[in-house]
């Protein structure tokens, strides 16, 4: 899978993280789907700071997503 994913990533180019230049089409549903499995909440206490920075790029990730599905529905 992963040997998959290289690939593809390397077809596509050079990785330039801080810029995308091509995003498939992203399913309203599946970004509900992520919030729902990974919420936006605050830390609890009893986390370590490895857990909470964890989930913190896991929100970014969502965060990031439906940010990138506002811009494809205004496009539209």
């Amino acid at each position: 899978m992963l040997w998959a994913v290289s690939s593809l990533v390397g077809s596509l180019g050079p990785v330039r993280p801080w810029r995308v230049d091509y995003l498939p089409p992203i399913d309203e549903r599946l970004v509900a789907a992520l919030a729902t499995q990974f919420p936006d909440v605050a830390p609890d206490i009893s986390m370590s700071d490895r857990e909470i920075i964890y989930r913190a790029g896991q929100v970014s990730v969502i965060r990031w997503l439906a940010s990138k599905l506002e811009e494809q529905q205004e496009v539209i």
